[in-house]
């Protein structure tokens, strides 16, 4: 049985990995300074009625919206999430025709009692990320970036979130210690593992 529940008290560990048309994964990168992170889950309801009344109803997750607050992001960061392209004098250049690469994100919520929960989003998509800027002052305002991104199922399995608690004694301790080695990945022929190309 799980241990007591405890709450989430902190955030980390923000990994983003690049993903293939074959369905793999390439190695996960980490990216420092993560302040925050809002997911928004969109579902599509059906109703179904009959003799004047709804009768059944069915609701299926359509996407998920990440919003992912950073104290800084590098340019090479940026180019990776959203397919810029950084020339020969180490110069980004965003274009009209620039394509933001399909990518997974892991992250880590610290718990109250030393857990942590553990998620993988499988396939999305990031925008440019939005930046406020202003002079400085008497008091001194770090100024942060924030990016949007949308994540879908997987095609081929339909997946779109893994999501593990490190302190239910029902899983296995190398799903948390190979969690950001590579998108923890189920399959019904091994029960789950970490995907990599």
């Amino acid at each position: 049985m799980p241990k007591q529940k405890s709450g989430i008290i902190d955030l980390r560990n923000f990994y983003v990995a690049k993903f293939n048309q074959d369905g793999t994964y390439e190695k996960p990168v980490h990216f420092p300074w993560l302040k925050e992170a809002n997911t928004t889950v969109n579902q599509e309801e059906a109703l179904n009625h009959a003799d004047g009344v709804v009768v059944e109803t069915v609701n299926q997750v359509s996407s998920v919206e990440l919003a992912i607050g950073m104290a800084a992001l590098s340019i090479k960061e940026q180019a990776m999430l959203t397919g810029a392209n950084i020339d020969e004098k180490g110069v980004m250049i965003d274009n009209s025709d620039d394509i933001a690469p399909e990518v997974a994100v892991g992250f880590e919520s610290p718990k109250a009692d030393g857990s942590a929960r553990f998620v993988w989003l499988y396939r999305g998509r990031f925008s440019i990320p939005e930046e406020s800027r202003q002079t400085k002052n008497d008091s001194i305002e770090f100024q942060d970036a924030t990016i949007n991104g949308r994540f879908i199922p997987r095609e081929d399995d339909l997946n779109i979130r893994a999501t593990v608690d490190s302190n239910d004694e029902t899983v296995d301790s190398e799903v948390i210690d190979d969690w950001f080695k590579a998108p923890y990945m189920y399959t019904a022929e091994t029960g789950g593992e970490g995907d990599t190309p």
